[in-house]
């Protein structure tokens, strides 16, 4: 009864795939060849042996990926696809044409898995044998901006190894001119890649750490005037133990760009993973002869980086940004019991360079050539007042919106009458005009450490109305320490002739 039973089911369902059979991977082939002399037979048969290939390829391009293998495991895969045939295990014809003499052919097959996989990875395994290190490249970026003026080399160099049972510490890379270097191995899952992170030399690295020129750049000109050159990797062999090496050819990858001082592009060169003798010959002029002129460009963009570094540290001494205003009036209709009187006028502006918020404002002093010494005594603005009624200074306190903005100091000396020579500060601001832009300050630090550092006077402006000069007034502005002695000479004269 119970075999009765079972026949029943089997004749019952005798349709019923196994789950190994309904999860079997399906691929689509195509594949078309010509036909020649009106062979129609044989243009198909080509066209079906290659949807083979195009299937296998398939398949073993997954275990490529997986494997994370390149260029190598793409030569393994084409060895296996020209035996196509013997991994297909069924197929069928999906769709067949003739169109234009050519005839084409897609498939749906199924392929021996275990087979595929078991085929890669012999070959994998004799790959190895012979290349436990794989993928190497040396990646070059040298680019130059002469206008900002800016210079940025950065040379590397990549292998993968492919045995992962490699002892690292054992690893050394031999470079033509450099020698050995000792690299960093990184690992991703079972895979390791050696890396020989060389070098990054630019204008800010000068600034702050002051490198010295370029070690791995000789390395690199060597491989490209030798194309026959090699790199040596020595490491311990994981099978016998023994100290072993392996000699590679150096594919490069190459980001060459040049700007003249105008930031106009001279050329630039781009090239990824590709054999020195397949650049072009007039790129390959171009590099060459672009790396050769590093160092001597680099020395070039030192100077000028360590000139702007000079700059800045000659602005970083200035506290304070003046400015010098004069004016003398004696056309100014100011009626009091006395009748009419002068005027004049002197104002000098002085503020931070930046927010200084470790100045100590009440301590500043300014040092003015003739040896006076002004100090101020408020929080953040500071206005200096002298006139003949009171001829102490004096000082209006203002509290700026914001914390920590700065401080302004205001020098003003106002007459009504009397010799312009008596005010007190109009010779100091003449001697500023004449002979140089910056005076001493001296001032403390939050903390009372004592400092000094410098008022930058950057521009003045003199105005004077008279009836006595020719034309009734005289205007003079320009930077101290940079006057025109005969535009300049007008105004002395005025001033030595005053009562």
């Amino acid at each position: 009864m119970k075999k009765i039973i079972i026949i029943l089911i089997i004749l019952l369902f005798p349709f019923v795939s196994s789950p190994a059979e309904e999860s079997a991977e399906k691929y689509y082939g195509t594949g078309s060849a010509d036909i020649i002399n009106g062979d129609k037979d044989q243009a198909r048969q080509t066209a079906l042996d290659l949807a083979f290939k195009d299937v296998l390829g398939q398949a073993v391009g997954i275990l490529v990926k997986t494997e994370s293998m390149t260029e190598d495991g793409q030569s393994i895969k084409n060895q296996i696809q020209t035996q196509a045939k013997g991994y297909i295990k069924k197929h069928k014809i999906v769709k067949e044409s003739t169109k234009k003499n050519v005839y084409s052919i897609v498939i749906e097959a199924e392929v021996y898995e275990e087979k595929v996989e078991s085929a890669f990875s012999s070959r994998i395994s004799k790959f190895i044998e012979k290349n436990y290190f794989n993928g190497c490249t040396m990646s070059v970026n040298d680019t130059r901006y002469a206008a900002v003026p800016n210079y940025y080399l950065s040379i590397s160099f990549y292998c993968m190894m492919n045995d992962p049972t490699i002892q690292h510490d054992s690893v050394n890379i031999f470079l033509p001119v450099s020698g050995e270097h000792i690299p960093k191995i990184t690992t991703s899952g079972i895979f390791s890649s050696v890396v020989l992170e060389g070098e990054t030399v630019s204008n800010a690295d000068f600034i702050n750490k002051n490198p010295g020129p370029s070690k791995l750049l000789p390395d690199v000109l060597s491989l490209l005037n030798d194309s026959r050159k090699t790199v040596t990797i020595k490491f311990r062999h994981p099978v016998s133990g023994k100290m072993t090496e392996q000699s590679v050819q150096i594919p490069f990858n190459f980001n060459i760009a040049q700007s003249d001082e105008k930031g106009k592009p001279v050329y630039y060169h781009l090239f990824q993973n590709v054999s020195w003798d397949a650049i072009p010959s007039p790129a390959r002029t171009e590099i060459l002869q672009h790396l050769k002129t590093f160092p001597e460009y680099r020395l070039k963009m030192i100077e000028r980086a360590s000139q702007a570094q000079k700059a800045k540290e000659k602005i970083d001494e200035i506290l304070l940004s003046c400015s010098i205003r004069i004016s003398l009036d004696n056309e100014t209709d100011l009626i009091y019991d006395s009748g009419k009187r002068l005027f004049y006028y002197l104002h000098t502006t002085c503020q931070t360079t930046g927010t200084d918020t470790d100045v100590d404002i009440k301590t500043v002093k300014l040092h003015m050539p003739s040896g006076k010494v002004i100090s101020p005594s408020a929080t953040r603005t500071l206005d200096f007042l002298r006139d003949e009624n009171n001829s102490a200074e004096s000082s209006y306190i203002y509290q700026p919106e914001i914390p920590n903005a700065g401080f302004t100091i205001h020098l003003i000396e106002r007459k009504l009458d009397g010799n312009i020579k008596s005010l007190v500060y109009l010779q100091d601001l003449i001697q500023i005009i004449k002979s140089g832009p910056n005076i001493k300050v001296e001032y403390s630090s939050q903390s009372g450490r004592p400092l000094k550092r410098k008022a930058h006077f950057s521009n003045f402006i003199i105005t004077i109305r008279d009836q006595a000069l020719e034309k009734g007034f005289l205007t003079l502005n320009g930077e101290p320490g940079k006057v025109n002695e005969s535009q300049f000479k007008p105004f002395l004269n005025y001033i030595d002739k005053a009562d």
